[in-house]
């Protein structure tokens, strides 16, 4: 899933698949990468992660907070190609 930088001190980037309504958010992490994908997320929900004026840690917690919402984190494998994916602002 391609990924899009976001200004946060939560988050690095945030991708979203509309067919799937999957949310993908990378975290800002020392150590290992760590990539969370919740589903499902409408779309409406999915693209306040992306205005830059929201707080995605408020965001965050109130998703993690919807029991309708499911949360998994991929494993390294699955995320080692997707760091070439990863868009920058500067790209739209």
């Amino acid at each position: 899933m391609n990924r899009t930088a976001v200004t946060s001190l939560v988050a690095k980037s945030v991708g979203y698949d509309v067919p799937s309504q999957t949310l993908e958010i990378e975290l800002h992490s020392a150590d290992e990468p760590r990539v969370y994908q919740y589903t499902p997320v409408g779309a409406v929900r999915a693209e306040m992660f992306f205005d830059s004026a929201a707080s995605v840690g408020r965001l965050l917690n109130e998703l993690k907070r919807d029991e309708g919402v499911s949360c998994r984190r991929l494993e390294l494998d699955e995320i080692a190609n997707d760091f070439a994916l990863v868009a920058t602002t500067e790209d739209f």
